[in-house]
């Protein structure tokens, strides 16, 4: 999405965006950016800990502990992305839209595989639904003890 979406519609060199983005989706591609660099440093601490080896359960955590505050940049994306979503859905069926026809053009790329702006940007949040699932904790006599969402009411 970075490589497909962002980098296309910035000035070159620099943050700034190219007339035509619409504010509300450079917002969200700023945020998501934001999200894919903070997984990027957080991917490379973890292949820098792997290497470490033994106690690997041990230097994970502790790598990990460190980027839990940081996750709160999520907050932001969170908040706007099914807003931005509605109004990037309004862009691709408009055939008068630059960014409609840009959207089209790069949803057609082997690089997209398939995949629809609107779905990119949805994956964030779907990945974030998931993380309860991925960090459990087992004890005692492998009874799994699950870390759950508190705003989860089903939790």
């Amino acid at each position: 999405i970075v490589a497909l979406f962002i980098r296309p519609l910035r000035i070159k060199d620099t943050q700034l965006w190219i007339d035509g983005v619409p504010v509300l989706v450079a917002r969200l591609f700023d945020w998501l950016e934001d999200i894919v660099n903070l997984h990027a440093q957080l991917a490379a601490t973890l292949r820098a800990t792997l290497d470490a080896q033994y106690p690997v359960v041990l230097h994970i955590t502790g790598a990990l502990r460190m980027f839990v505050p940081r996750l709160e940049m999520y907050q932001p994306y969170v908040v706007r992305v099914e807003e931005v979503l509605r109004a990037v859905r309004d862009m691709a069926r408009d055939q008068g839209s630059d960014f409609g026809e840009f959207m089209r053009i790069q949803e057609g790329s082997k690089e997209c595989e398939g995949w629809s702006l609107d779905r990119l940007l949805a994956e964030p949040i779907n990945r974030v639904v998931e993380y309860p699932n991925y960090f459990r904790v087992r004890c005692g006599s492998f009874l799994p003890v699950y870390v759950t969402n508190p705003w989860n009411s089903d939790s």
